[in-house]
């Protein structure tokens, strides 16, 4: 999915940026796949979302710095990633989104 307000519009403070991210994925309709992941690069989306997006970089992360959350549907739970950087991530706990032990 792809945002083009969250470079622009979001503030740099991480807690309001996990708040931004939560009402984008509290807006979704119900979502049948097991991953949603939100871009602020349309391209780069498109090319995911097609599996054409090339990952030849450093462990894969060739521009992947565009991808700022995933959720991902499991069992037990909702969980959601905060992509602060190209390999640092946080998770986001809040509702019916869960944090999950061990990362």
């Amino acid at each position: 999915m792809y945002s083009p307000i969250y470079r622009e519009e979001v503030p740099r403070n991480t807690d309001l940026q996990k708040l931004y991210i939560l009402r984008i994925l509290n807006q979704l309709p119900e979502v049948k796949g097991r991953t949603v992941t939100l871009w602020n690069s349309k391209e780069n989306a498109q090319l995911f979302a097609t599996g054409n997006y090339s990952e030849d970089g450093t462990e894969g992360w060739s521009g992947m710095n565009t991808k700022f959350a995933t959720m991902q549907r499991e069992k037990d739970g909702i969980y959601i990633l905060h992509h602060l950087g190209v390999h640092e991530v946080d998770q986001v706990g809040f509702g019916k989104y869960k944090r999950k032990e061990g990362n």
